[in-house]
């Protein structure tokens, strides 16, 4: 009760009262009172899994209907990845201002969105984080792209034939925080190859890590995407190959399945368009060398959540 008082910014008294008033209308007991913790009676637990529907129902009408009608949305709420947001974001934000009154833009790291997607505080999300263990989303596939080594200009040399391990034995790395899905990505795949790096420093954004890496700081795995987002230090950094077997990112936008119609399609072709026309062109001349290995991909409507993650998966 205290709970749902404050996720609906009501009282207490208020939640239990309008709980009262709905077992008073139907008839039934919704709570079994006498068992602890409290528990959803037969009736409670069908009133809930009706419910839900109903109001993801009620949720889908304004976007369903506005659409059909051909008006602007009223409000998107969106939460973006750091490297995305600094890179595809302002092209991305530009391009929905004019089918939007009110955009609400997020940004920050990958659990967090989820997080938020989950709770209903954003309606679209794009993540490195697919939340592929949670059932009604809908996800399509943003980006593909490899992750690469960066070490300082004057370290390049030194670096050049050295395998990760010989690497990490020499040089400090710089490590992306462990609460981002990245710096998880990045400690696994150094647990899969047996290399032990000493943990350092720890840095939450891709544009502070590389303003670290060109300042002498140490080296780092990052993504082209995340290079780019520190273009302004790039100069004083070499991005390279990763030694030994490599391992990828994927970037999803992931809304909750059916409540926005084409909106989450739509603007997944938007940001393949933006990445294949300005982004990954720029990428390729920070990386000359990136092969096909980074994708800016195409997508086609999905016929339902089912779907997209398979063509997910697929990639």
């Amino acid at each position: 009760m205290t709970g749902a008082a404050q996720q609906l910014g009501l009282t207490q008294s208020a939640v239990s009262q309008s709980l009262r008033r709905l077992e008073q209308e139907f008839k039934v007991s919704l709570f079994a009172r006498d068992r602890r913790p409290l528990q959803l009676t037969a009736a409670g637990n069908m009133l809930r899994e009706r419910a839900a529907r109903l109001v993801d129902d009620a949720n889908q009408l304004p976007s369903l209907l506005q659409e059909i009608g051909g008006a602007s949305l009223p409000v998107i709420r969106i939460g973006l990845v750091d490297s995305f947001a600094a890179t595809v974001g302002p092209h991305l934000i530009r391009d929905l201002l004019q089918s939007t009154l009110n955009l609400s833009v997020y940004s920050g790291l990958s659990p967090t969105h989820g997080e938020a997607l989950l709770r209903r505080a954003v309606d679209l999300v794009v993540t490195s984080d697919a939340l592929e263990d949670v059932d009604g989303l809908e996800r399509h596939l943003i980006l593909q792209e490899p992750f690469v080594l960066v070490v300082p200009a004057d370290m390049a040399k030194q670096a050049a034939d050295l395998s990760l391990d010989r690497i990490a034995a020499r040089y400090p790395l710089l490590r992306y925080s462990a609460r981002s899905h990245l710096g998880a990505q990045v400690e696994r795949h150094l647990r899969r190859v047996g290399v032990q790096a000493p943990k350092t420093v720890e840095i939450d954004t891709s544009d502070t890590l590389v303003a670290m890496v060109a300042a002498g700081c140490g080296w780092a795995i990052t993504t082209p995407l995340c290079y780019m987002q520190g273009r302004a230090h790039a100069a004083r950094t070499v991005p390279k190959r990763l030694p030994g077997p490599g391992f990828n990112r994927s970037l999803v936008l992931i809304a909750r399945a059916g409540e926005y119609a084409e909106l989450p399609h739509k603007v997944t072709q938007q940001a393949h368009r933006i990445l294949n026309e300005t982004v990954i062109p720029e990428m390729r001349r920070m990386i000359p060398w990136i092969g096909p290995e980074l994708a800016g991909g195409t997508t086609t409507p999905p016929k339902n959540a089912r779907a997209s993650q398979k063509r997910l998966n697929q990639h």
